[in-house]
């Protein structure tokens, strides 16, 4: 429901890059960048964790802003336009980062 909530928001608003605040691209680049790159440093080195499992632990770090956080927004009428682009941009961010993420770690 989320997908289909999110589809008929973006095709009347469209995604743009011109209209993006200052806090979207921080946004974006702490989901995909500075989050794995903090999980990756604090249970690697910091809690021992290796091997297969701090592989997965940065993988989930470095998901992309789930649809629900478009949905709470909608419900609460609250940066919507913010969530359904932040949902969107981290999502294709996310599609070249993820293997490299998984390069990094392995």
């Amino acid at each position: 429901m989320a997908l289909f909530a999110l589809g008929p928001h973006l095709g009347g608003l469209g995604l743009g890059l011109r209209g993006t605040t200052r806090e979207e691209p921080a946004l974006i680049g702490f989901t995909c960048l500075a989050f794995p790159l903090l999980a990756w440093a604090v249970c690697g080195p910091l809690l021992g964790i290796g091997g297969p499992w701090l592989a997965y632990l940065v993988l989930i770090a470095a998901m992309p802003t789930p649809q629900n956080l478009f949905v709470f927004a909608q419900c609460f009428d609250v940066g919507v336009d913010l969530s359904a682009s932040l949902v969107i941009k981290t999502s294709l961010a996310s599609l070249p980062l993820l293997p490299l993420w998984l390069h990094v770690v392995t």
